[in-house]
């Protein structure tokens, strides 16, 4: 199984862990990143769910910080849980 392909399967199980829908998730990550985990923005966002510095480090909302942006699961936990509770937050 490649790379990507077990990270598609990560982002679906973190996308339901924290309630947001897996279809939804995994079209957001390739329209951020295309699954690049390597992927940069202009405003220095990192990885798979493109995080930004200010964001991980104090995300609100309940959220635990990322502790590496470029850890490809880790990002993928970041990334799932921030929207589930921005859904949650604003329904």
């Amino acid at each position: 199984m490649s790379e990507i392909n077990r990270h598609k399967i990560v982002a679906a199980q973190m996308a339901e862990r924290y309630g947001v829908d897996p279809e939804i998730y995994i079209r957001l990550i390739e329209k951020e990143s295309k699954f690049d985990k390597n992927a940069r923005g202009k405003l220095d966002e990192i990885g798979y769910t493109q995080i930004r510095p200010d964001t991980g480090r104090n995300p609100g909302y309940g959220v635990t910080p990322i502790q590496d942006r470029f850890d490809p699961e880790d990002n993928l936990r970041f990334g799932a849980e921030y929207l589930g509770a921005l859904v949650k937050h604003y329904d």
